[in-house]
């Protein structure tokens, strides 16, 4: 009988589980809206951009090499 009821005492009771599932979701809410909006991106959203950033410059650096080699030609 002793031990059930500390089995009883030391688990968190309903209300405790459901108010942190509540901000749990609310916090997962709040991240996905941000995520639509482009304010909050992940690790693999900025490496993604910054890869795109660097490919894009790199494309017109040779896209100006190429046209420097034909107006030479």
């Amino acid at each position: 009988m002793k031990s059930h009821m500390m089995r009883v005492i030391s688990s968190p009771s309903i209300s405790t589980m459901g108010f942190s599932t509540l901000i749990l979701a609310m916090g997962s809410t709040l991240v996905i809206g941000l995520r639509s909006w482009g304010l909050c991106r992940g690790f693999v959203g900025r490496a993604k951009a910054r890869y795109a950033d660097v490919y894009r410059k790199k494309r017109n650096e040779v896209a100006v090499s190429v046209d420097a080699i034909r107006a030479c030609a």
